[in-house]
């Protein structure tokens, strides 16, 4: 296959507007041609949530906060990108369950992101974990395959 028919990895970020978030956009932003984002959620982060959008037009969004998520309803920039927007928990698991997302990277911290990381595994998806902390060189990011 010539690299311009190879598929692209569906990617859905959990989390997209919080450091873990941000980062992973970065890297797939520079590999545009290996990957290309299918979701992406926030908790309460509007403006950034809406400036991923425009740049990264995802198919589905999905919002845990009511009060964001009203906000990003009024917002005529989905509707106009023709971008999903669903709600809360049950929006994370149609979001990780659905057959157009290939990888799941779960960027949301806690206990928040447990539920749409098991509903990620018990569909099969390519899941990575990511978490924040102190490491020798002075913290950084690690991301751990767990399928």
């Amino acid at each position: 296959m010539s690299e311009s028919t190879v598929k692209k990895e569906r990617v859905s970020v959990l989390g997209s507007t919080g450091s873990i978030g941000v980062s992973t956009l970065s890297v797939i932003r520079q590999h545009e041609e290996r990957f290309e984002i299918y979701g992406l959620s926030a908790h309460t982060n509007a403006a950034l949530l809406l400036e991923q959008c425009k740049q990264y037009r995802p198919r589905v969004v999905v919002v845990t906060d009511t009060k964001t998520f009203e906000e990003i309803s009024e917002a005529s920039l989905l509707s106009d990108l023709a971008i999903e927007l669903l709600y809360g928990q049950d929006g994370l698991r149609e979001l990780v369950s659905s057959e157009e997302t290939d990888t799941i990277v779960a960027g949301i911290t806690g206990a928040a992101g447990l539920e749409s990381t098991y509903y990620a595994i018990i569909e099969g998806k390519k899941n990575t974990r990511c978490k924040q902390g102190a490491s020798g060189d002075g913290g950084g990011l690690t991301y751990e395959s767990i399928v």
